[in-house]
């Protein structure tokens, strides 16, 4: 079981997620057990904008490496539109996303790339290796 900082490159990830504890979880094994910056957004409307970017000129600047994403969450925007609204938008087509939800157990991995993921970690997840395992899902190792 990992102690300190694994030994990741800087990377910023954001995560969209509406369940507080799952982000403060998260976002801490994220931070210090990977050492990567995490960006919070509570909805997938909130997501959608941080991912984007309105100012042109911050966007290189401020882009995540990164967009993890619970899409089983009913809002205006659902998960499942929200991915499309990522992968449809200039700004955003190119960035990987993982799926992190429980729904994603029945999920096969034909299922996976039709939505545009690199991969899924299932909720409940195993808070020490969750940055292991997304290291490996994009290819970060």
């Amino acid at each position: 079981m990992p102690t300190s900082k694994q030994n990741f490159a800087a990377k910023r990830i954001l995560l969209i997620d509406h369940e507080v504890n799952v982000r403060a979880v998260v976002q801490t094994c994220l931070s210090v057990l990977g050492g990567w910056e995490v960006l919070i957004a509570e909805s997938n409307q909130a997501g959608l904008s941080q991912a984007i970017l309105q100012q042109p000129d911050l966007a290189i600047l401020q882009q995540p490496d990164l967009i993890i994403l619970d899409p089983s969450v009913s809002e205006q925007i659902n998960g499942l539109a929200l991915l499309e609204h990522l992968k449809a938008h200039p700004a955003t087509r190119l960035i990987p996303v993982i799926l992190l939800s429980a729904e994603v157990r029945w999920l096969n991995a034909q299922q996976l790339q039709q939505l545009g993921v690199v991969g899924a970690i299932a909720k409940p997840f195993h808070a020490p290796t969750l940055p292991a395992q997304i290291a490996a899902l994009v290819g970060w190792v």
